[in-house]
């Protein structure tokens, strides 16, 4: 560090007549810190990258920055530690490239109450904060927001935070509480990704209205999930998968339309599907994978249509019943491994691909389907050693039918 220390005060010597650094600057202890307003005292609006990095606690304040109103590149701070004062970036109000603030132990974010956008990502990963208190004023990220293996006991900020254009990603992240205090948040441009966490209840932002890449709840600690009231449409599917202690899905009441492809995967607790209850379109298929203990798929009673294909696989639940509403399916419907009955899909009347019930060792009887009048494919039986009853499919025409099971027609 004094080596670069003396590079720095050899360097400005050079460029002493400059405004501010016509270079991407580094500075590392306070002393360099003190000599960029030595340097540069009427610096404010800073052309190049600027890192600040000290895992050495040689940085106490900020206060030589004072100066800066905008960075047009990327501001970078790793290493301080909670005796730091941020107050020196309270002048800061725009940082048009990308904003890292990673493995920082610190007391909190006071001094960056008047940044007010990020031109690229904000990067805010494995700090350790006593409160989250600051960014006030923050309103738009146009890049990624990273805001994953964090650690703070209280929360306040980005109240005014509008829009994230990229992606949003909160992982391996204890506390997910902060997210309904996002009060402001209406529009993520990429994927909402929630994932490796340890939060009983997962509550979502509650005015967030679109989100224009893919929603993921993955391999997460929480039993509920909620929230997500004013969530309109998601614009590149939804997966829900290997989130072993959670028992109940709510909230998303006003979701409409998903564009992509809805996966349940692999909730080993999952009883309670709910939310939804408004969904009626679905651009791209459905797919149940491995999933033991749902009770009910009324999430999906006002779904009318699926793009794609509906797919039941390997769930050890008894009953897989409901889709009333739903009137078309543009490729296939299949059912493989799964338990004692399928009731229900009474509203559906056309299947664009095939139809199959094969392999489910222990399914007894299939009753619905009385609306169905045309599969566009094959329409099959294979493997259903104890299926003894099909009831239903009272209109459907012109359809090849293989039954490879010991079966009574009504």
């Amino acid at each position: 560090m004094k080596v670069f220390s003396l590079f720095f005060f050899f360097f400005v010597t050079i460029i002493s007549f400059a405004q501010c650094p016509t270079v991407n600057i580094s500075l590392g202890s306070q002393e360099d810190i003190d000599a960029f307003k030595i340097n540069f005292p009427d610096c404010t609006s800073l052309s190049y990258d600027l890192e600040i990095i000290d895992y050495n606690s040689n940085i106490v304040n900020l206060d030589g920055l004072l100066s800066l109103i905008n960075i047009q590149g990327s501001l970078t701070i790793r290493g301080l530690n909670d005796n730091v004062n941020f107050d020196g970036l309270k002048n800061l109000n725009v940082i048009a490239g990308n904003f890292t603030l990673s493995s920082n132990s610190i007391k909190s974010l006071i001094g960056l109450s008047n940044l007010n956008s990020v031109g690229g990502d904000f990067n805010f990963t494995n700090n350790v904060l006593e409160s989250f208190k600051g960014l006030e004023n923050l309103n738009l990220i146009q890049g990624n927001f990273d805001f994953s293996r964090n650690s703070f006991e209280q929360f306040e900020g980005l109240n005014k935070l509008t829009t994230v254009n990229g992606n949003f990603i909160a992982q391996y992240t204890g506390n997910l509480n902060y997210l309904d205090r996002l009060s402001n948040l209406k529009l993520i441009g990429g994927n909402l990704i929630l994932s490796y966490n340890g939060v009983e209840t997962i509550t979502g932002f509650p005015v967030l209205e679109v989100i224009k890449g893919g929603l993921f709840f993955e391999q997460n600690l929480s039993t509920h999930i909620t929230g997500f009231e004013k969530l309109l449409s998601v614009g590149n599917g939804i997966l829900i998968e290997r989130n072993t202690k959670l028992i109940d899905i709510n909230g998303f009441s006003l979701l409409s339309s998903v564009v992509g492809d809805f996966y349940i995967v692999e909730n080993e607790s999952l009883v309670n599907l709910n939310g939804f209850p408004n969904l009626e379109l679905i651009d791209g298929s459905i797919q149940v994978i491995r999933n033991q203990k749902i009770e009910s798929f009324s999430a999906f009673d006002k779904l009318e249509s699926i793009n794609k294909n509906l797919r039941f696989l390997s769930n050890r639940i008894p009953l897989i019943s409901g889709f009333e509403n739903l009137k078309s399916i543009s490729g296939n419907l299949e059912f493989k491994d799964n338990g004692e009955a399928v009731l229900g899909f009474n509203s559906l009347t056309s299947l664009g691909g095939f139809l199959s019930f094969d392999e489910n060792r222990i399914l007894k009887s299939v009753d619905g389907f009385r609306a169905l009048e045309t599969i566009g494919d094959s329409f099959s039986f294979y493997k259903n050693e104890e299926l003894v009853s099909i009831l239903g499919f009272d209109n459907l025409k012109n359809v090849m039918v293989v039954l490879e099971s010991r079966i009574i027609l009504s």
